[in-house]
C-alpha cells in the first residue's frame, strides 16, 4: 500500500515563479474555459504572469503547497489583499484551497489586519462563499474584442484577534 504523499506549506522562492505561472495558466485553461470568453482567460493569464508573481512576492507574502517537490498550490497576500489563490486541478476539492486561504488569513491577522479582501472569478465565488466571504460588489472589466470579464469584490472579517488591529488595509 502506497503512503499518502507529503504535502507541505512553504514560503515561495523566486525559482518557483515558472512553476507557479504554469500551474495558474493550466488551471485557467481547464477551469475557466467555457465560464469566460477566451479574451477574459487571456486577461487572467496576463494578470498572473511570472513578472507579476515575482512582484507580488516582493511586495507581500507568497506561499506554496509542495507535494514531493512539485508545486501544487499557491497563495499570495499583499497588505490585506489576497491576490492569488490557486490549486492544481488534480488536487482540487481535497481541502487544499481552504488550507491556502486559512494560511493567508492567519498571516493577515498576524500583520494586524481585521479583514481580508479579494477579487473572485465567477468560477471561484461559491468556494469563497463557503469560506465566509461576502460580496462587496460585482464588477466588470472590458477585455479585447468587446468581451467582458465579470468578477466579485469580496471581503471576510478575520475572527483571529490581535490587540493592535490595523483598519482595513491601512
Amino acid at each position: 500500500m502506497d503512503a499518502e504523499p507529503a504535502i507541505l506549506t512553504r514560503d515561495f522562492r523566486p525559482d518557483d515563479a515558472e512553476c507557479v505561472e504554469q500551474l495558474i495558466h493550466s488551471t485557467l485553461d481547464t477551469c475557466y474555459i467555457g465560464a469566460y470568453p477566451l479574451e477574459a482567460v487571456a486577461f487572467f493569464k496576463s494578470h498572473h504572469s511570472r513578472d507579476k508573481i515575482l512582484s507580488d512576492a516582493d511586495r507581500g507574502y507568497t506561499m506554496v503547497l509542495d507535494c514531493n517537490g512539485e508545486v501544487m498550490g499557491v497563495g499570495a497576500l499583499v497588505a490585506n489583499r489576497i491576490v492569488r489563490a490557486y490549486v492544481d486541478c488534480r488536487f482540487q476539492r481535497q481541502g487544499h484551497g481552504r488550507r491556502i486561504m486559512r494560511d493567508l488569513e492567519r498571516r493577515a491577522a498576524r500583520e494586524s489586519y481585521d479583514r481580508v479582501v479579494l477579487d473572485s472569478s465567477t468560477v471561484s465565488k461559491d468556494f469563497y462563499d463557503h469560506l465566509g466571504y461576502k460580496v462587496v460588489c460585482e464588477a466588470v472589466i472590458e477585455v479585447e474584442n468587446g468581451k467582458s470579464l465579470n468578477y466579485f469584490e469580496m471581503t471576510r472579517v478575520l475572527s483571529i484577534t490581535s490587540p493592535h488591529k490595523r483598519p482595513d488595509g491601512a
